[in-house]
């Protein structure tokens, strides 16, 4: 029996909505109390370990212990119906796979993302699926459509996470963008923006966005591709940097990412009721369209 994409994602994901929405992996931003609120509301919440994985048994731990006294019904038995996120260039992977491996409940994905060579992402493939047992998910992200066709080729991931053409889409903050990523044809949506306006995310605020590398450097994250690069929300160290302030120097404040949605959201809300108020919005949002039609 051959699968539909959505067929795919509601059987392996059996407590989400027919419209998977999940909040992105974002590196120390995306802990537990995000990733338990979105997959708690019908959505798929991710841990964003980033390149340092030591915290991940503690996230684990902590995800498991609060969904154990308040579990979501449907969930898949030896699965954790969370997520986790990493960049592959500078996470380990031996320590990443022990870990996954003694894991009592697996992780129900994992979202590879950024190697520092695209071959790198099968040994990444094998080694989960072969340590999960097959129960953790392969998601991974790519840029263009030469590197998803590489990817479909070489990985087989169970999800692409594309942010340029349907499949599990980004760059979303909305019902109506949810709507209308529906109808181009993706089986999903992703959001990492819409979520820092949230208290279940630990970052602090800002106001406009540029792409650039000094956040990462300020706070001594090193080693991404230079194919890769973040959009952020701008702040005094950013501003300090214009003006010629050394990377040293300029380690006072640190900033959050962001995309360009971030000026469309104006509430901070709890996260299962940003799930909550998309998913409606998106549905109403097709009955208007449909009616216009």
């Amino acid at each position: 029996m051959v699968f539909s994409h959505t067929q795919a994602l509601t059987t392996h994901y059996s407590w989400t909505s027919t419209t998977l929405i999940s909040s992105a992996p974002m590196r120390l931003i995306a802990t537990s109390p995000l990733a338990v609120a979105v997959s708690k509301a019908s959505g798929l919440g991710f841990l964003g370990l980033g390149t340092d994985i030591s915290t991940f048994p503690s996230l684990l731990n902590e995800a498991a212990t609060a969904l154990h006294s308040s579990p979501i019904a449907k969930t898949p038995p030896h699965i954790l119906p969370i997520g986790v996120g990493f960049i592959c260039w500078g996470a380990d992977l031996s320590t990443a796979l022990s870990i996954i491996q003694s894991a009592p409940l697996k992780p129900v994905a994992a979202w590879l993302f950024a190697p520092q060579d695209p071959k790198g992402l099968t040994t990444w493939t094998e080694g989960i699926r072969i340590e999960s047992s097959g129960k953790t998910k392969i998601w991974i992200q790519v840029g263009t459509v030469a590197m998803a066709l590489d990817v479909a080729k070489s990985c087989k991931p169970d999800v692409l996470v594309i942010q340029t053409f349907p499949s599990l889409l980004g760059g979303i903050v909305d019902g109506r963008g949810v709507a209308a990523a529906s109808t181009l044809g993706a089986n999903g949506v992703w959001m990492g923006t819409r979520f820092l306006a949230s208290p279940e995310a630990a970052i602090d605020g800002g106001v406009t966005t540029a792409r650039t590398t000094v956040y990462d450097r300020s706070g001594g994250t090193v080693g991404w591709p230079e194919t890769y690069n973040g959009r952020g929300v701008l702040n005094q160290s950013f501003r300090d940097h214009a003006h010629g302030m050394s990377e040293d120097e300029n380690k006072k404040l640190m900033t959050t990412y962001a995309g360009t949605g971030v000026s469309q959201i104006h509430r901070v809300l709890p996260a299962g009721d940003i799930v909550r108020e998309i998913l409606k919005d998106s549905r109403d949002s097709l009955v208007r369209a449909g009616s216009i039609l």
